[in-house]
């Protein structure tokens, strides 16, 4: 896990990556997580907020789709499986 300011976090991952939020919530040990995605390269990026000074990287992947942003519906969804 790799924890950073939270400010230069947002910065690395909208400016280097071109991620922007596509869900948010809050965790049972209320944590803010945060899922961010590119929308070209559907690169992705998980991030959890310690504090409100400090964030770390979950999770990265690519092939995220987001229903209903993508022009597509969800098949899950849809078929209910």
């Amino acid at each position: 896990m790799v924890c950073e300011p939270r400010l230069k976090a947002l910065k690395i991952l909208t400016e280097k990556y071109g991620e922007t939020i596509v869900a948010y919530g809050l965790n049972f040990q209320g944590k803010l997580i945060e899922i961010y995605r590119n929308p070209e390269t559907k690169t992705w990026t998980i991030l959890v907020s310690i504090s409100k000074e400090r964030s770390c990287l979950m999770d990265v992947g690519k092939y995220l789709e987001v229903p209903g942003t993508d022009g597509k519906k969800c098949v899950r969804a849809v078929d209910g499986t």
